[in-house]
């Protein structure tokens, strides 16, 4: 496992979902609640992983780097509604509820149905107080940036690039190369820290950027964005994957 040589690394950027933030109490358990309200019983834990089922199935039918809401033909919105059809198909289901998409729509747009890892405020502030330029990369609807104003988020980051307001998702070295220029720094001088192999790591890479990994898989992964802090002091930290 290599260490990062801080001397070199200007701009830290971060993924969201799954990184900094995380679904509360669950996706399932939000979409079983709205659904069930509507008519629809199932335990959150089907609908959780039905939603996962319909979720790859999206993904792979979106070629890697095109961002998935410009192919989607009646935008965001409709992108979600096709997604909701999908998570209730594999329950068993035709067609959701009527007006279950819409509320949907509206709940994840908005603070309450996220909650903030534990340990990313404090390391936030303590990268911004070495100096270092902080941004985000993410591949995310275009409600984002207002999601993380309402977070009390947006103001540790300067430059942030979202799909789909980008018109491409990671793996893309477009969305990394982006946020690079508009931090006025060289691709080789960014990290990227996020949760996902392909779209964060191997990603920033195919960019010449450095990538670091954050494994939120365990039940206590309150310490996983702190790893970043000791990666830069030149401990060697225990991540699923290596920097790069």
């Amino acid at each position: 496992m290599s260490r990062l040589d801080p001397e070199r690394i200007r701009l830290i950027t971060f993924d969201v979902g799954g990184t900094l933030i995380h679904a509360h109490p669950s996706v399932g358990a939000i979409y079983a609640e709205v659904l069930g309200r509507r008519g629809f019983s199932a335990f959150p834990e089907e609908v959780g992983a039905a939603f996962e089922g319909a979720w790859e199935e999206a993904s792979a039918a979106c070629p890697p780097g095109r961002d998935r809401y410009a192919v989607s033909p009646d935008g965001e919105r409709g992108y979600w509604r096709r997604l909701l059809r999908g998570t209730v198909s594999r329950l068993g289901a035709t067609e959701p509820p009527p007006g279950a998409a819409d509320e949907l729509f509206e709940r994840f747009g908005h603070r309450e149905a996220w909650r903030i890892y534990p340990e990313v405020v404090e390391t936030l502030e303590a990268l911004a107080s070495r100096g270092l330029q902080l941004g985000v990369v993410s591949n995310w609807d275009s409600r984002l940036p207002g999601l993380l104003r309402e977070l009390g988020l947006r103001g540790f980051f300067g430059p942030i690039a979202v799909s789909a307001l980008e018109g491409c998702e990671k793996p893309s070295p477009r969305i990394f190369q982006a946020v690079a220029e508009r931090a006025g720094v060289e691709v080789g001088q960014m990290l990227h820290v996020g949760d996902r192999c392909f779209e964060d790591g191997d990603g920033a890479k195919s960019a010449g950027a450095r990538a670091l990994l954050v494994d939120r898989s365990d039940a206590d992964s309150s310490d996983g964005l702190k790893r970043v802090c000791f990666c830069l002091d030149g401990s060697r930290p225990a991540l699923k994957g290596a920097p790069a």
